[in-house]
């Protein structure tokens, strides 16, 4: 009987519909937590300045005659490198097609890298902190410090929002589920 093949063939296409945005979904999950773990390893490679703290960091930047000195970076990588870095993975972030039901994460992600970019660049001040006064040298150390720990907690709140964090199934052969919508 046509009604119920007609019935048929459109629950059939909401279902083709319901299984390719679970599919983007898994896809952007994965993705973006990829880049997650890539900004990580970042902060990581920045940790010898990170795990010093911001009291520490003033206390080593402040000259015994109370003005602002340009830190060396021992071991660690450079600001100028990690700002490097984030921006280019805020740029992979940034190109990755979102569905519906990831845009706020998308933004979220964005947000994030944003921040944390800005703070990269307050902590490039660190090479040149000696053209600061002692105050400027004070609110730079501690802005940077400020930054990258809401950034810090920004990602967790990403990473929780990461619900397929790796592809867990592909159909194999598959490289595209068809819609016929519109036909």
């Amino acid at each position: 009987d046509y009604r119920s093949s007609y019935s048929n063939a459109r629950d059939a296409q909401e279902i083709l519909v319901d299984i390719a945005t679970h599919l983007n979904e898994r896809e952007f999950d994965a993705r973006l937590n990829t880049y997650m773990k890539e900004f990580t390893d970042e902060l990581k490679a920045f940790s010898p300045i990170l795990n010093l703290g911001s009291a520490t960091l003033i206390r080593m930047v402040i000259g015994p005659q109370g003005q602002a000195q340009a830190l060396a970076l021992i071991e660690a990588t450079s600001p100028s490198d990690l700002r490097t870095r984030i921006t280019e993975i805020g740029t992979q972030v940034k190109k990755i097609s979102s569905p519906p039901a990831r845009v706020g994460l998308h933004q979220l992600a964005l947000a994030m890298l944003a921040k944390s970019r800005l703070a990269a660049v307050n902590f490039e001040k660190l090479l040149i902190l000696d053209l600061y006064d002692t105050n400027e040298a004070r609110r730079i150390i501690q802005v940077a410090f400020q930054q990258i720990h809401e950034a810090r907690q920004e990602q967790q709140q990403i990473q929780h929002g990461i619900v397929y964090p790796q592809i867990q199934f592909k159909p194999m052969g598959v490289q595209e589920v068809v819609s016929f919508r519109g036909f």
